[in-house]
């Protein structure tokens, strides 16, 4: 199982009326690198399994 480094954004990014989170995960394969993570809301406080947006984000601090 990857660690995550950092929650890079909250809100409701897919527009569903449920706060999502955005995660960069520490991934363990040599051929990804760091990956980041969409955790869609339940809309109860709980949240979906995550699912890969994008490999590669060694480099990246954050969104703005």
């Amino acid at each position: 199982m990857d660690a995550l480094n950092s929650i890079t954004a909250v809100g409701d990014i897919n527009h569903d009326g449920h706060n999502d989170l955005l995660a960069v995960s520490n991934s363990k394969r040599a051929d990804h690198g760091n990956r980041l993570v969409l955790y869609t809301g339940k809309g109860d406080g709980t949240f979906n399994a995550g699912r890969v947006w994008a490999n590669g984000w060694s480099g990246v601090g954050g969104l703005f």
